[in-house]
């Protein structure tokens, strides 16, 4: 975990590695990565790895969670 001074009124960011961000998101580091290539989740590049903020996972498990229901609902209207 790594907290950054974003402006002089020093207020921070806290970026979170990939272990870090599976273990906030309950997700495995396969899953992590998944949705970073399929666009659930933003990061922020560096050098060959990925850093995340918990905006940025808590943004990927609503959308998730959001894609979820509807597939559910569909099932459902199908069945009708």
């Amino acid at each position: 975990m790594i907290e950054l001074v974003v402006n002089q009124s020093g207020d921070t960011v806290t970026l979170l590695n990939p272990l870090d961000a599976c273990e906030y998101a309950n997700v495995s580091t396969q899953t992590l990565n998944a949705w970073r290539r399929e666009g659930w989740l933003s990061s922020f590049p560096v050098g060959r790895g990925h850093l995340y903020t918990y905006e940025m996972l808590d943004a990927a498990l609503r959308a998730r969670n959001k894609d979820r229901e509807k597939t559910r609902q569909e099932v459902r209207d199908d069945r009708e």
